[in-house]
């Protein structure tokens, strides 16, 4: 795979500058405490790595452990010191590696070379970045190969079993479903695209429409030609659906291809059809997601992109339409993934699968939100993280861990920090309590001690005339009272 900040030019050959460069960027996030790097002359280059370095700002040479090895391709062409101290063979921990994935992945781009060196700076690494990222894509998509080997090694292993399980020469049953899943796939991107056509399309558009119409309907014409083989039973729900259409056929992206999940309780059929089903659209849902989520960090990042570099109507115009199409695509893909979900929850009851249920919820529209991390909207103590964002494996396909890996390290750092702020806050409701208690008990004693000052006060006068004593004494102890009665009434509020 080809990382974020890995890949970049050259002045003249691979000196150690670029190299450092190179490195120390592509190791700067989402790396593991130990790294394993393959380079050709690892022998000289990683010698004084460190020291070299030490110029650049704290990186993670300074905490992680490295341990360098030359390719088993290059290493015959070293001394023989260097075949001992660099042979993947005597390192624990790397298994079978050759080292030579770096080299393999350039086959695919040289022929790119042709017409790069043709560019200036910034197409030139345009193209490449996106040659680049479809590499990485046709790996990400292997997954799907492998559904589909496990389930050509079972049929295989049945074979062997002496089981007749296929009755078609060149479709097994395992194929049969995955065509139809693909041909399920066709219909949906043809039925979009009849969508797009509007009044004023030219003539090469429908022509293309079209033509895509005929070649899916020739498809499906023949894939329902075997499915009859295995499935007799769909004749019948064909030739109906036939007669209800009054003998007008339906345009191809809305024929209903009778796949397993459509016909549970309604026609009979072998429980291997659901169960190579199932495996298929479990391997769907997790494409879609990851497709979901790729779509929703893609449009963040144009949000903020678009408010802070777009300017003038032009651009604008451009830049809503760009970031209608990502709309479209998010929209597209909740819809793909909420059939999808409804598929597998039509072949768990006779399966008995239900612990997918718990990785795969249904999609609502309120769930098909970016990172709180990326978004602007609410409070930052009040953000939570979507279900979507902490399903099992997020960020593990390698084709999105430069970006979705560090969109999820920064949205677990906040969430953290926010779970943090919540307890502290549940800490200090909790002293704040105790302390409002605390002085009002304080204000009540200290009124207490006031009104038990003023009982004990005693009443005197300055004047010498007994009546007019007997007059301020009872003046005094009419106002004494009243402070003493105010007083308690302060204490026991």
């Amino acid at each position: 795979m080809k990382r974020a900040t890995a890949v970049g030019d050259l002045q003249k050959g691979e000196c150690y500058v670029n190299m450092d460069y190179f490195f120390l960027s592509s190791i700067r996030d989402n790396i593991p405490q130990r790294i394993v790097v393959a380079y050709d002359i690892a022998c000289q280059w990683g010698r004084n790595l460190r020291s070299r370095c030490d110029v650049y700002p704290p990186n993670a040479l300074s905490s992680h452990n490295i341990t360098f090895l030359v390719p088993k391709f290059h290493l015959p062409a070293h001394i023989s010191q260097c075949q001992i101290d660099y042979l993947f063979n005597l390192v624990p921990g790397v298994g079978r590696m050759d080292g030579e994935a770096a080299e393999r992945g350039w086959s695919a781009a040289n022929a790119v070379a042709t017409s790069t060196k043709e560019m200036g700076p910034g197409l030139h690494r345009d193209t490449l970045d996106d040659h680049f990222g479809d590499y990485n894509w046709r790996k990400i998509a292997q997954f799907d190969a492998e559904v589909r080997l496990q389930l050509a090694q079972e049929n295989a292993q049945a074979l062997a079993d002496g089981a007749r399980t296929a009755i078609h020469e060149d479709v097994s049953l395992s194929m049969l479903i995955y065509r139809g899943l693909k041909h399920e796939d066709l219909q949906r991107h043809l039925a979009l695209d009849v969508a797009e056509l509007g009044p004023h399309s030219t003539s090469l558009q429908r022509a293309k429409i079209l033509e895509r119409s005929n070649s899916l309907c020739h498809r499906i014409d023949a894939w329902v030609d075997i499915q009859h083989l295995y499935i007799p039973g769909l004749a019948v729900l064909h030739a109906q659906e036939d007669r209800q259409g009054g003998g007008t056929p339906p345009a191809v992206q809305d024929l209903e291809l009778f796949l397993p999940s459509h016909i549970v309780g309604t026609v009979a059929c072998d429980e291997r059809f659901l169960r190579y089903e199932f495996d298929l659209r479990i391997s769907q849902a997790d494409t879609t997601l990851d497709e979901i989520r790729s779509s929703l960090l893609l449009r963040s990042h144009m949000y903020k992109s678009k408010d802070r570099l777009v300017r003038g109507q032009c651009q604008n115009t451009r830049s809503n339409v760009l970031l209608g199409r990502v709309e479209d695509r998010v929209k597209v893909a909740s819809d793909r993934y909420n059939k999808i979900r409804h598929a597998l929850t039509a072949l768990s009851a006779p399966l008995l699968e239900f612990d997918w249920s718990q990785k795969f919820r249904v999609l609502e529209l309120a769930d098909v939100t970016g990172l709180t991390s990326l978004d602007d909207d609410g409070s930052e103590g009040r953000k939570k993280l979507l279900w979507i964002w902490m399903v099992h494996g997020t960020g593990a396909n390698v084709g999105d861990t430069d970006r979705t890996n560090a969109a999820l390290c920064i949205e677990w750092c906040k969430a953290r920090a926010r779970a943090h702020r919540w307890q502290e806050e549940c800490l200090l409701l909790q002293e704040e309590m105790h302390r409002v208690i605390a002085y009002f008990s304080w204000q009540a004693k200290k009124w207490r001690r006031q009104a038990e000052g003023h009982a004990d006060k005693v009443l005197t006068s300055s004047r010498t005339d007994a009546r007019l004593v007997a007059a301020d004494t009872a003046a005094e102890s009419i106002v004494r009272e009243g402070k003493v009665t105010y007083a308690y009434q302060q204490a026991a509020i």
